[in-house]
């Protein structure tokens, strides 16, 4: 979510309720001075969601790039 510098002045309560969902990056002159990051959210879980829908750049170059990773990327991009 992005969100004005001057909207968060007047509604600093609500912005740090919505941070422990999702992440908040406030702009001042369409330059991004700062990002509320909720400190609770499991980071681990949330890559391991992504598990099969992106690739790390060291598999594009590897010659032992499992293709069964490809498969399984097409299977959870389409559900």
């Amino acid at each position: 979510m992005i969100i004005a510098l001057s909207e968060l002045k007047i509604n600093i309560g609500k912005y740090v309720d919505i941070a422990e969902k999702q992440d908040i990056h406030v702009e001042s002159n369409s330059k991004q001075v700062a990002e509320f990051i909720g400190i609770n959210r499991d980071r681990e879980a949330e890559m391991e969601s992504l598990f099969g829908i992106t690739r790390f750049p060291h598999e594009y170059d590897n010659p032992n790039y499992d293709s069964n990773y490809e498969k399984l990327r097409d299977e959870r991009v389409e559900k």
